[in-house]
């Protein structure tokens, strides 16, 4: 039972690719946190966005392993939210070291010259971009059509923006009924 730092908490993200994520990874990260500590560290896995698509790839026993540890595994969640991504969120933004701002961090703007915004002096943020990250990307008709949109919440607003219709289930890994079944086992 979890009762050393009871209020303490800790999100471990995992950023994976598909040579480096290894099932030895799960007793490497046991070897450093105790059997008791485990129940207030979250597993979050991220597949590197850069990586090519497999939709052969299943990080199952992945989540199993690290459930059956004791960590609390974040998986996907078909109604966590109601936003296309992160970046839709009012009042979500990153700071780059130099005081940049940008709203995705999964892209260029990270590192180059198409900041959103930046940080002042006194700590607040002027947003110097045009670009609306909070509109609904899903208001196009190959998403309106799609029986999966109230558990996807449409394109990447990025990708968006920038005129793309790919479907997300384009480029990922698992498909939509893998990721449900997934969900539904870890929950029942």
């Amino acid at each position: 039972q979890c009762s050393f730092y009871k209020d303490l908490s800790i999100n471990l993200r995992i950023n994976y690719t598909h040579s480096n994520l290894k099932l030895c990874l799960v007793e490497e990260i046991n070897n450093h946190i105790s059997k008791d500590n485990r129940c207030r560290v979250v597993i979050s896995m991220h597949k590197v966005w850069q990586e090519s698509i497999d939709k052969n790839f299943d990080i199952t026993p992945y989540i199993e392993n690290f459930s059956n540890s004791g960590y609390i595994v974040e998986g996907w969640n078909p109604a966590s939210s109601f936003i296309p991504c992160y970046v839709s969120r009012k009042y979500y933004n990153a700071i780059t070291p130099d005081g940049k701002i940008v709203k995705c961090t999964a892209c260029d703007d990270l590192y180059g010259n198409n900041a959103y915004g930046f940080l002042n002096e006194d700590g607040t943020i002027n947003i110097t971009s045009d670009k609306d990250f909070q509109i609904k990307a899903f208001e196009n008709e190959r998403c309106l059509r799609c029986r999966q949109l109230p558990a996807c919440m449409g394109l990447c607003p990025r990708d968006y923006l920038n005129g793309c219709t790919h479907c997300k289930e384009d480029v990922v890994d698992s498909t939509f009924e893998h990721r449900l079944l997934t969900y539904l086992k870890s929950k029942y």
